[in-house]
């Protein structure tokens, strides 16, 4: 087997980075002076971040052999749980972003010194004027990636993927809607988390219709978020295999229809990790190989 790559969302989850919540927040003080600044939707209350990330991390450790865990660094804040975002993994070796966000550059640096620490391979990065952020990306296929062209992510920064991607695999890329506007993060996998080869949790009512209309041809069964749990994130989900995902407590609709489409189900509490920062299980995560 390989020893790395993540050209999938659904594949069986071998080796994962996170972060864990301790290492992120530091403190309450330090969540209580950024966390408008950051642009949450309320106080994060620490103590009870450290159970839900606790429940979180244990599921993960349940279901794949190696975790490894970026470490509390200077430099990086709250934001850098959300261990996805800042690079990808592909079957030619790692790529780092310059993210979209400002208060999140320095977090592809801490996880380069990772993937150098562990013997990953480097690709290479989007730089200069070029922004990106993995959450504005999905695997169709293991040679299919979807880019969506954000306000983290420019055209510029998906050029500069393409060239990387050469030979090893096709972007392709869509416009993603204002929505709420640049102050609140509006990622491609906002609308979208796939759950098994040809299944995806989906919120139509985002989506490009090119996008949809690919995933259609592509015969993918869309499971639909009701809009009564979209605030409350039921379209992100982690594929830890095919047909075994992990979501946040409190989505019930989107479980059952998971459930009626042959899923097993997982549930964490994400109150005050991930619907507060805006981040789901899939923002928490970092796949480094999937088999």
């Amino acid at each position: 087997m390989k020893p790395w790559g993540a050209q999938s969302e659904v594949g069986k989850i071998e080796k994962i980075m996170v972060k864990r919540a301790e290492d992120a927040y530091g403190s309450q003080e330090v969540l209580d002076s950024c966390w408008r600044d950051l642009g949450y939707t309320e106080r994060v209350n620490y103590s009870k971040a450290m159970d839900e990330y606790d429940a979180f991390l244990s599921v993960i450790k349940s279901h794949v052999p190696e975790v490894f865990c970026l470490p509390s660094q200077e430099g990086t804040g709250p934001d850098s749980m959300y261990a996805r975002d800042s690079c990808m993994v592909t079957d030619k070796g790692y790529v780092l972003f310059n993210m979209g966000k400002p208060q999140r550059r320095t977090e592809a640096t801490e996880a380069g010194r990772l993937f150098d620490s562990i013997g990953l391979p480097r690709l290479g990065a989007i730089e200069g004027e070029g922004t990106m952020e993995a959450g504005d990306m999905a695997w169709l296929d293991e040679s299919t990636l979807a880019v969506g062209i954000s306000y983290r992510t420019n055209p510029e920064g998906v050029r500069q993927l393409r060239d990387l991607a050469a030979g090893n695999f096709e972007v392709l890329d869509y416009p993603i809607p204002h929505w709420n506007g640049p102050e609140e993060c509006l990622h491609l996998m906002s609308f979208i988390s796939p759950v098994d080869h040809k299944a995806a949790v989906v919120y139509s009512r985002q989506m490009p219709v090119t996008f949809r209309q690919e995933l259609l041809h592509r015969g993918y069964n869309l499971i639909e978020v009701p809009d009564q749990e979209y605030d409350t994130m039921a379209c992100n989900v982690l594929a830890l295999e095919p047909g075994l995902v992990l979501m946040i407590e409190g989505n019930p609709i989107t479980k059952g229809r998971l459930q009626e489409a042959g899923m097993e189900v997982l549930e964490f509490p994400g109150t005050e990790i991930c619907w507060k920062g805006g981040g789901g299980p899939t923002c928490l995560t970092r796949p480094l190989l999937r088999k």
